[in-house]
């Protein structure tokens, strides 16, 4: 018998490497005693497959003979070490790249394998311990994607195996860890959870699971999950009953709540409540459950936990320093002639509470968690009504009221001010589409053309109404174009604008978070809206429908969100690049040719905004947004500036707002920013039709350039004027004066009045964080 060469490495190139190792192996195959041989190739793959992601894409690849002879080897070796690094090659495969090598293991037979495998390791005596230990380790993780797993396991005797290991290695931690990840995949299967428990493993589970301890940890956070899935069968649950054991849970859950103060083990606090929701599925259980006082331990345990000072823990659950403070408006100081929104509060936690929403209500899947949020709050007068709010209000009156004022104000010799009614709602509400662009300079005919041919901007907001600042980041954009600024003029000889500022108004009206009165969520509408149940939606997507068919396509569409955990302000964009790059691990992103072009707005307002932060930005386009505005006008519409801009309800942690609580003067800059950034596209996109005067095109380069130094009035706190914490909103149409004198400073020869360069205290009052 002539022996197998082995190819050189240096001579393969790592394609080549993989695929000619592959290749070897599946030729020792035939050759049984060839062991040497299988134990030096197995290891050679073991060490690619380590090393390289590229070396695990391409044997999981579709079409791929890689596994087949992975799992062919591994079912006819009798060599321990080449079944240790086959092993040792799944793991690897399996932990790298999610449920989809799982799923691919999985089609090629692996579960009856290592099924198969198990039952022959376990006739030795003693059982090898790593050899086990990996085989459970690779069964715990393929096991939830085997649909027939259960059935397979109980028919080749698996079971009786795991459970003996257990049994017989209680204080061997390091076999005992996988063994209980496998029991709790059994345990999934209804019949499997019934055999289990009739052969002790609910007494088992006791066992592991105990007081307060700093070890061994994981090891009872596995004991539980493998616990509270075995009494979710009835007899299971009924077992335990019939031994104490939902007094013996109800006492370890208040040892570790009253011993776990740093909040480290939160997992194991959970696993034992999930325990107890088991067994009171049952009446049986639930009876046990009153008569151990176990109302009264819950209810003493779930009140404000005590929270550490420092650590981790702390910054998950306190709100400040980095965080938010609610806002309240007090009657008595608005009778004081101090109507404002303040931002107030100490001791602020938000936590995760012990209620979930309805599977019924989440669409037959498991509920997310309820919030709690509790702080304190000492109220300055005596007998007063006080209103809180999650950020500054912004009402539908207060729109048609900043209309109102914006549309009497300009000059209509210099711009071109229209407010239709998009569509009425299903309260009978109307929904307000504005235009705005400049006026033509004379009826001649080329002047005319020009101002019918300038390319259109689209923007949208408040689809969710509890986002109100979105709406003071159209307030901002809105000012900004319709103020006597040069650039704004040269903003609207560019553009036309098409706006829905408030694209929800029954849910504004109504109060809602983020529906409408249809009690859907309109920004998971825009791929098949209806004219009857989501109006709004169905009339915007056919506005640029039309403008679409007419071609006439907007150059950018953006619509105005805000974002409850992120600081700063970012956009989402969409790049079928990026979101190929990151969704498919076989596709090689640098084959796909694209336009990079939807990067450019969001780079200009990184240098131009104080509060946009660019490396927030995400362009990858996820499924579950396919149904949002964005999304849709991206790929129906063709729009390829399609962007989501998100405006934080906190605060900032980068730029010259670091370290404050985001107000209303600086969520309208950024409107204004908004449309600084769009003329300077512009004039990037178009720098041969585009003509400013020089000096204030010198002067937007050094904008760019410097990062942006506009100084906002609204930045630093005068020598204790005024309280902390205090800002005045106005809702007014001319509340934003400063800014655009501000901007218009940044952007021509513009010198302010004596009576502009003297702010009042309030007007420069600024928002810190605590």
């Amino acid at each position: 018998m002539s022996k197998l060469k082995v190819i050189p490495e240096k001579s393969l190139t790592n394609n080549s490497r993989i695929v000619g190792l592959l290749a070897q192996l599946e030729k020792i195959n035939a050759e049984p005693s060839e062991s040497d041989t299988a134990r030096y190739v197995t290891s050679k793959i073991l060490h690619l497959a380590q090393s390289q992601e590229k070396t695990r894409r391409e044997m999981t690849a579709k079409g791929s003979t890689g596994m087949e002879i992975l799992l062919s080897t591994l079912e006819n070796t009798k060599d321990l070490q080449t079944t240790l690094n086959i092993l040792s090659i799944l793991v690897e495969l399996v932990s790298a790249g999610g449920g989809r090598r799982v799923s691919f293991l999985v089609t090629k037979g692996g579960s009856q394998i290592l099924l198969q495998l198990l039952m022959n390791a376990s006739k030795e005596s003693p059982p090898h311990e790593d050899l086990m230990v990996q085989i459970h380790s690779i069964l715990a993780k393929i096991g939830p994607k085997d649909k027939k797993f259960g059935v397979k396991a109980r028919i080749n005797g698996a079971l009786n195996i795991t459970l003996n290991l257990v049994k017989q290695n209680l204080q061997n931690h390091r076999l005992v860890l996988p063994c209980l990840q496998l029991l709790r995949v059994y345990s999934a299967n209804s019949v499997n959870s019934v055999s289990l428990g009739k052969n002790g493993v609910v007494e088992l589970m006791f066992k592991i699971i105990g007081p307060f301890s700093k070890k061994n940890s994981s090891l009872i956070k596995v004991a539980l999950d493998t616990l509270a899935a075995l009494l979710k069968s009835k007899t299971n649950a009924r077992r335990a009953v019939d031994r104490g054991y939902v007094q013996v849970l109800l006492t370890i859950y208040v040892d570790w709540h009253r011993h776990d103060n740093r909040h480290r083990n939160m997992l194991i606090r959970k696993g034992i409540l999930q325990s107890l929701k088991s067994v009171t599925n049952i009446k049986l259980g639930r009876k046990a459950f009153i008569d151990a006082n176990g109302m009264k331990i819950l209810y003493n345990t779930s009140q404000l936990p005590v929270i550490p000072v420092t650590g981790p823990v702390a910054q998950l659950y306190s709100l400040p320093p980095e965080g938010m403070q609610p806002l309240m408006y007090s009657v008595q100081e608005a009778l004081n002639a101090r109507p404002w929104w303040i931002r107030m509060g100490t001791d602020i936690c938000y936590y995760k509470n012990h209620f979930s929403r309805s599977s019924v209500a989440a669409g037959g899947q498991k509920g997310k968690s309820y919030y709690t949020i509790t702080f304190t709050v000492n109220f300055p007068h005596k007998d007063d009504v006080c209103y809180f709010a999650y950020h500054y209000p912004y009402t539908y009156s207060t729109l048609q009221m900043h209309l109102q004022k914006l549309e009497s104000a300009h000059n209509p010799q210099q711009i071109y001010f229209r407010k239709d009614v998009l569509c009425e709602t299903l309260s009978g509400n109307s929904c307000p589409l504005v235009t705005i662009t400049a006026m033509p300079e004379s009826n001649y005919y080329e002047h005319i053309c020009h101002f019918r041919n300038r390319p259109y901007v689209f923007l949208s907001a408040r689809v969710h109404p509890g986002e109100t600042n979105a709406s003071w980041v159209m307030k901002g954009t809105l000012e900004y174009l319709m103020s006597n600024n040069p650039t704004a003029q040269s903003l609207r000889e560019s553009y036309i604008f098409k706006i829905v500022p408030m694209l929800n108004p029954d849910g504004v009206i109504n109060g809602n978070h983020r529906c409408s009165l249809s009690g859907e969520d309109l920004n998971r509408q825009w791929q098949s809206p209806s004219p009857d149940l989501h109006p709004t939606i169905y009339h915007a997507k056919g506005l640029l429908q039309y403008l679409a068919a007419v071609k006439r396509l907007p150059l950018v569409y953006c619509d105005y969100h805000g974002h409850s955990r992120k600081k700063n302000v970012f956009m989402y964009g969409c790049s079928i690049k990026e979101t190929v790059w990151h969704t498919n691990d076989n596709a090689t992103s640098c084959d796909v040719v694209e336009d990079t072009g939807y990067r450019t707005l969001p780079k200009i307002l990184s240098h131009i905004a104080p509060a946009f932060c660019m490396s927030s930005c995400s362009f990858v386009v996820e499924k579950s947004k396919e149904s949002t505005a964005r999304v849709v006008v991206w790929r129906e519409i063709g729009v390829q500036r399609s962007y989501t801009m998100e405006s934080t309800l906190c605060g900032c942690d980068q730029g010259k707002y670091k370290g404050l609580q985001i107000g209303t003067r600086e969520l309208e800059e950024m409107g204004a920013k908004f449309c600084v950034g769009l003329l300077r596209l512009k004039r990037l996109t178009s720098p041969l039709e585009y003509n400013l005067p020089s000096s204030l095109l010198d002067f937007e380069n050094d904008l760019i350039e410097s990062s942006c130094k506009v100084t906002s009035p609204t930045t630093y706190v005068l020598d204790e004027d005024e309280p902390r914490f205090l800002e005045e909103v106005d809702y007014s149409a001319e509340s934003n004066d400063e800014l655009d004198i501000e901007l218009a400073e940044n952007v021509g020869d513009y010198e302010p009045s004596a009576q502009e360069e003297v702010l009042s205290d309030s007007e420069l009052s600024r928002t810190y964080l605590p």
